[in-house]
């Protein structure tokens, strides 16, 4: 960090008459560093995911040098993947995506995934470590319980029309 004379200030503060100084010494951890930063942009945290794959959308800002990118470490479901060696991770700009093959997870499965590595081309390492989750659901909502059963003839106006519809994972949101 930063300690010491470089530190250091002095402040003075007059007005109307009366003046006052004071002398002080900042310690400001890694201030000779600004590091590199993530967020996550996509999917929102926590929601259910039908897409088969899926997206990951991650913004890495650094706000001197620029990012490295031999140093984007890249990790899902406990796999780290680094940048440059995996065709899925791709960088744009600032935003780092992720793409997972088809089919690689299940109904049911939650996928957590996170920048846990990078650096800027200064030498400064990550703030923290950020990412997302999502919770995959690739079943549809089921139908059943059909009034008038599916296939009736009717001969006029049914006295009731409905169907069931029951999701097993996500739930079913009404007002769709």
């Amino acid at each position: 960090g930063c300690i010491g004379p470089p530190a250091c200030f002095r402040m003075t503060a007059a007005g109307g008459g009366y003046s006052v100084f004071s002398s002080h010494c900042m310690y400001v951890p890694n201030c000779a560093c600004s590091p590199v930063q993530v967020e996550n942009i996509w999917p929102r945290l926590g929601v259910w995911s039908a897409c088969d794959p899926q997206v990951m959308k991650l913004r890495l800002t650094d706000d001197d040098l620029g990012v490295d990118t031999s140093w984007i470490v890249f990790e899902i479901n406990g796999t780290r993947i680094r940048y440059h060696y995996d065709p899925k991770l791709v960088l744009k700009g600032d935003t780092l995506e992720y793409t997972h093959a088809p089919g690689e997870f299940r109904t049911g499965d939650t996928v957590r995934y996170a920048v846990v590595d990078a650096r800027d081309l200064g030498g400064c390492g990550l703030q923290e470590p950020r990412g997302g989750w999502y919770i995959v659901d690739r079943q549809p909502p089921m139908f059943s319980n059909y009034q008038p059963p599916l296939n009736a003839t009717i001969g006029g106006m049914p006295s009731e029309v409905s169907v069931v519809i029951t999701d097993q994972h996500s739930g079913v949101d009404v007002t769709s």
